[in-house]
């Protein structure tokens, strides 16, 4: 699957369902309701040069999904970049490139492009929240500001989920085709 575009999609916009051993390469994703793109029981699956824009959340990863190569994509001013509910590490990045994060404050010393520290998407309030919504109301409190500064003291407080050793520091531009250069006609939603 590549070369697509989906603006506005309802609620997802992409979702794989029992997709196994695919490619998913230079499409762009902006708006796709609430999730850019869900993966649900899907494995071995290659994702590269995607661009995911403005969804409530980036990627959604749940069912049993293992094996998949998340590398090279841009992931921007999502709501939450990435939703993992798991206890283990899963590692997105590949041979020293990782992927683009909007809200990845991270520092580029050795100017190669690639930031100099990990980047970890989702802290244990994340997983605090999944498991029990009504602690949203905690958001603001002091103690969670102390969860999270203690996590970054002590990595090992990290519950799991998904880390990007080599974030890009500029985000890829996919390669659509010519059919959605800022030229043509934008496409239109269907009802």
């Amino acid at each position: 699957v590549r070369s697509n575009l989906a603006i506005k999609s309802k609620l997802h916009g992409m979702l794989l369902n029992y997709t196994n051993k695919s490619s998913f390469s230079n499409n762009k994703i902006v708006e796709g309701g609430d999730r850019c793109v869900f993966i649900y029981n899907s494995n071995r699956n290659n994702f590269a040069e995607n661009w995911f824009e403005k969804c409530d959340i980036g990627i959604y990863f749940t069912g049993g999904s293992e094996g998949n190569t998340v590398v090279s994509n841009a992931f921007l001013n999502n709501f939450q970049q990435v939703k993992y509910v798991g206890t283990k590490w899963v590692e997105w990045s590949r041979n020293g490139r990782g992927n683009y994060w909007s809200d990845n404050p991270a520092f580029d010393v050795d100017q190669d492009g690639i930031a100099d520290t990990a980047y970890k998407p989702n802290d244990l309030m994340d997983q605090i929240i999944w498991r029990h919504p009504m602690a949203k109301s905690l958001l603001q409190s002091p103690a969670v500001g102390i969860l999270r500064w203690a996590q970054g003291q002590f990595p090992a407080l990290y519950p799991g989920g998904v880390i990007d050793r080599h974030p890009m520091m500029q985000p890829i531009t996919p390669a659509l085709s010519n059919r959605w250069s800022d030229t043509s006609p934008q496409p239109r939603e269907i009802k």
